[in-house]
């Protein structure tokens, strides 16, 4: 019972962590830029002028490969502490024996 908060804990943190990498990633609302078009119509003989809005989005911060290298890291780290816990004599104490 003493170590459900701590797991509890690690399981918030194992949904926070790529959160606040993806944020950081810094991939938001696209902006909007008006744009002005003009095309030739040949049944008027003239230029037509219309304004169009586009989306404007932004290059992220680092790359996709970034953030799924940073991911496989979290997920070595998380393995790495699991067999810590699984070897270390002192966490073989504290585990229970039927």
């Amino acid at each position: 019972a003493c170590y459900l908060t701590p797991y509890l804990v690690g399981e918030g943190l194992s949904g926070l962590v790529p959160s606040l990498v993806a944020i950081a990633q810094g991939i938001e609302n696209p902006e909007c830029m008006n744009e002005t078009q003009i095309t030739f119509s040949e049944e008027t003989a003239e230029n037509v002028t219309s304004y169009v809005m586009v989306p404007l989005v932004k290059e992220p911060r680092f790359s996709p490969e970034w953030f799924f290298a940073i991911l496989l890291f979290m997920v070595l780290f998380s393995w790495l502490a699991f067999i810590l816990l699984d070897k270390l004599p002192f966490c073989q104490k504290e585990k229970v024996r039927d």
